[in-house]
């Protein structure tokens, strides 16, 4: 026995006619044709929904990379401010025993070796400066015409102090000549403060070079000298270079002419 709805349908046949017939199948096919292209229209919007989140959350990832770089850059330049600030103050106050030393000139070397001493600690104990400097104007700790310099730099095995022939009058140093280029027009450096220098080449260091320095100034506001502290130019690439950006990414130092 044929089920009732069997014979419903079986009764429909035999009385739609054949226009009838192409009109359901005609609407049928078109339901079919709306819903795929609905489920396609779903899918794609879908797919690009996906792909911009994920390129909004890659995007955000770039950024936050980039600035972790820059604030690990920017922390160790504030502690190398920091230190050659605390050079300085250094500085000015063997400056300061020596203007009430009185004594010969036995007890000038005497302080020279104290500061020396000094100075080398305080680059040993510190990891952010490839070397640091002590310049004195001439006439200080020396004769009237003769300049008096306290440097030291790292090497891979140790911190040495340099010989005195190789220190001198720093206004004819490789670093001076960008630090008065760094400066803005019509600054007195004799009154500025801290400057960085753009990377340059020291020749005598053979080594791309990023420089601080700051003056140092009697109790008068006098300037008495520089101090200098050497940031490579490899360091500040090491930094930058710890973080992976992109995959196969990598870093590089322009200085001032584009090298």
């Amino acid at each position: 026995m044929n089920p009732a709805w069997l014979q419903w349908v079986t009764k429909l046949k035999s009385e739609l006619t054949d226009t009838a017939r192409r009109t359901i199948m005609a609407l049928i096919l078109a339901l079919l044709v709306l819903m795929l292209t609905a489920m396609w229209l779903l899918s794609s919007f879908n797919l690009n929904f996906s792909q911009s989140a994920l390129s909004e959350v890659r995007h955000q990832q770039i950024a936050e990379s980039f600035e972790k770089g820059l604030e690990r850059i920017s922390f160790r330049q504030f502690a190398l401010e920091r230190y050659t600030t605390t050079l300085a103050k250094l500085g000015e106050s063997f400056f300061r025993l020596k203007s009430q030393d009185r004594q010969p000139a036995s007890d000038t070397g005497k302080l020279q070796a104290e500061l020396e001493t000094a100075l080398v600690e305080q680059v040993a104990t510190f990891k952010g400066a490839s070397s640091a400097g002590i310049w004195f104007e001439p006439g200080i700790f020396a004769t009237q015409n003769r300049s008096y310099a306290a440097v030291v730099q790292r090497s891979a095995s140790d911190v040495h102090l340099l010989p005195a022939d190789r220190t001198g009058n720093y206004h004819q140093k490789d670093w001076y000549q960008p630090v008065v280029q760094a400066s803005k027009p019509g600054t007195d450096l004799n009154n500025a403060t801290m400057r960085w220098t753009p990377v340059y080449f020291d020749l005598e260091k053979e080594q791309a070079i990023i420089t601080l320095s700051v003056p140092m100034f009697d109790i008068n506001g006098r300037t008495i000298g520089m101090v200098t502290t050497d940031w490579t130019a490899e360091t500040v690439i090491d930094l930058v270079s710890q973080l992976e950006i992109t995959p196969g990414s990598f870093s590089f130092l322009l200085d001032q002419n584009n090298r």
